[in-house]
């Protein structure tokens, strides 16, 4: 961490400007984002990033964020699209997903509740679930994933500007 915070210049790393591109010392290639990804999705959730995209201690891969927050918080559509999915499925509990086109989606899952439903239209940042605790979930939160093509991607390259809040977790 130290490393990374002298290398970019970063004051606070609790708060790093999300989309902010980081210099990695020693990395063998600079990340290629290709050039049909949207310029940026919203935040669904304002809260502490618990855990991020890809190796976990406790599983081989994450496929998505998890976002910190209260339960009944209001979680958003990160863009405009269409719900192909609502409804509870083993180990994300309740969740929804959309699907924005371009072979582009976005999952939410763990919600306390669903404020949407299949083959509603959305618009970006309007309501679609409430944070909370269902399917395998250690405490209220988000679990917030993008897909491209069916594939899980790193959500942090594609989330619009905003302050995204570090965990002081590993």
């Amino acid at each position: 961490m130290e490393v990374l915070v002298e290398a970019n210049g970063i004051a606070d790393p609790s708060r790093i400007q999300a989309g902010r591109m980081l210099f990695i010392p020693g990395a063998p290639r600079a990340l290629e984002i290709p050039a049909s990804f949207p310029a940026h999705l919203i935040w669904p959730l304002s809260g502490l990033i618990t855990s991020s995209f890809g190796s976990e201690r406790a599983r081989e891969h994450h496929e998505g964020i998890d976002i910190d927050g209260v339960k009944g918080e209001v979680v958003r559509a990160a863009a405009a699209g269409r719900v192909v999915w609502a409804g509870s499925e083993r180990g994300y509990g309740n969740l929804v997903i959309i699907d924005h086109g371009d072979g582009l989606s976005t999952l939410y899952a763990h919600a306390n509740r669903l404020l949407v439903g299949p083959d509603e239209l959305v618009e970006s940042g309007e309501p679609v679930a409430e944070v909370g605790d269902t399917g395998n979930a250690r405490g209220a939160h988000l679990h917030f994933e993008v897909h491209r093509n069916g594939q899980p991607v790193n959500p942090m390259p594609l989330l619009g500007t905003g302050v995204a809040r570090a965990s002081a977790q590993p």
